[in-house]
């Protein structure tokens, strides 16, 4: 299984992949900071896409989630690929990287995963048993003055997640 963002999405897709006993999680994500995170999410190897790009063979995983959208990622995803394996929308974004003649010849399945429903009872019962971490996901916890500056920290990949605290 291999993860092609390393953002909260991509990390809780490790960790709930790692936690359902995949042979090998890859976690493949462009900022540092989110790849420190890569070991407590049981992603082995935890790499750049650019080291991804030369490290992983051509058609070697059977599951890709795609978190972040980036049509590089999608680029990548479907070049990493086995014939006849799976690759999980999660993220959206701008377009492109989609080439449907490779999921045509490789035989891939597309899912998308997008409206959340009766996933919540599964997450909440996994949180309930300690099965998977979240508590160091949270990285910064700012007061509402603060809010802009924080999600600007989001949107740079500097924090892994923000909570607005409204009382600070």
């Amino acid at each position: 299984m291999a993860s092609t963002s390393g953002g909260p999405i991509g990390q809780l897709a490790c960790r709930i992949a790692a936690q359902r006993d995949a042979n090998r999680v890859i976690l493949v994500e462009p900022a540092p900071e989110r790849r420190r995170f890569g070991p407590a999410s049981r992603a082995d190897p935890t790499m750049s896409p650019a080291r991804a790009g030369v490290q992983l063979d051509t058609s070697t995983v059977d599951v890709v989630f795609e978190c972040s959208g980036s049509a590089a990622a999608i680029a990548e995803a479907l070049r990493l690929l086995t014939p006849g394996a799976v690759l999980a929308n999660v993220g959206a974004g701008p377009g492109g990287g989609f080439d449907p003649d490779i999921v045509l010849l490789k035989e891939l399945t597309v899912r998308g995963s997008f409206v959340y429903g009766a996933e919540f009872d599964s997450a909440i019962e996994l949180l309930a048993r300690g099965d998977i971490r979240v508590d160091d996901l949270t990285t910064e916890i700012a007061p509402v003055e603060e809010a802009l500056r924080a999600i600007e920290n989001l949107r740079s990949a500097e924090v892994m997640k923000v909570l607005i605290a409204p009382n600070g």
